[in-house]
């Protein structure tokens, strides 16, 4: 055999050519391999599994850790929910509503509460606050009423007659205005009694009472004399009313034990001009009145 350079190869080389390039040789290689070559297959094929293994337990802990904080984030959302419901929330309400209070404003509004420790401050305080409105309006009652005759004072009787004219001034209408007097009233005082006399006060209200409408003011302007305020009624109609009025108190004595009071009440009408103040407009009704009793008592009229 000749090699690649040309020389003349060795005997045993040449054995080894042949042997190289033999069936014998590749079928013996073959058998050789084909345990090599299970073995790496069964290595890779196992790392394969192990690596997938790997990977399946990589992803299943990626699950349960995002599972976990995604739980663990719904859970803080829940609580912080029920938090701010159940605490902040109420507390937040409470404060709105106790700083309103404390500025004045009476419409707050009775938040629900719950049965615990900021609810049981909510009721208390609507409590305290229902207290309060209840004395408060009770005083402001009798801040505008007289306590005699529970007709208005003097005082609430102006506030309720400038709010008329002003809303008069600013559409169109009509209002009279009446002063009442009872006739010779020193005298039944000084025949009967001032307890008498503040009976006869009350029964003269009761029957002017009867007379006037609902929209109609009513007030006690002093001593025996009461003045009312007519809105949407001109001078024909309140001396209308006046007329219907003095009838009444002279039809209706006043009964006490077997002693019967007469009594009678002199009235004047003045009708309201645009842009009048209010007391020109009683100034007028009083001189009204000062005409009625000069000529007589018992009688009406207007100015």
């Amino acid at each position: 055999a000749i090699g690649e350079s040309g020389e003349q190869l060795p005997a045993n080389q040449i054995l080894a050519i042949r042997i190289l390039n033999s069936k014998e040789y590749h079928e013996a290689k073959e058998k050789i391999m084909l345990p090599l070559d299970e073995l790496l297959f069964s290595i890779k094929e196992r790392t394969q599994k192990s690596i997938k293994q790997r990977d399946d337990n990589l992803e299943n802990a990626f699950n349960a850790l995002f599972a976990l904080l995604f739980f663990g984030a719904l859970a803080f959302i829940v609580v912080i929910f029920a938090i701010n419901k159940k605490i902040l929330s109420p507390i937040s309400n409470l404060m709105k509503t106790i700083l309103s209070f404390k500025q004045g404003e009476d419409d707050a509004i009775k938040a629900k509460y719950y049965n615990d420790e900021i609810g049981l401050m909510f009721k208390h305080f609507f409590e305290m606050k229902t207290k309060q409105d209840e004395n408060h309006a009770i005083i402001n009652k009798l801040g505008q009423t007289d306590p005699l005759t529970n007709t208005l004072n003097r005082r609430a009787f102006f506030d309720i007659s400038e709010r008329l004219i002003r809303l008069l001034n600013r559409s169109e209408g009509n209002l009279s205005l009446m002063i009442l007097d009872i006739d010779f009233f020193k005298k039944i005082n000084d025949e009967h009694g001032h307890l008498i006399g503040d009976e006869i006060l009350k029964h003269f209200v009761k029957n002017v009472k009867k007379i006037i409408r609902e929209s109609d003011v009513l007030a006690r302007y002093g001593g025996e004399e009461f003045i009312i305020m007519l809105p949407q009624t001109d001078k024909n109609g309140a001396l209308k009313l006046a007329e219907k009025i003095r009838r009444s108190i002279s039809d209706h004595a006043y009964e006490y034990k077997k002693e019967t009071i007469k009594i009678t009440a002199s009235v004047g009408v003045s009708e309201y001009v645009k842009d009048e103040k209010i007391e020109l407009l009683i100034q007028r009704a009083d001189e009204a009145l000062f005409m009625a009793k000069k000529e007589g008592r018992n009688g009406v009229k207007a100015k």
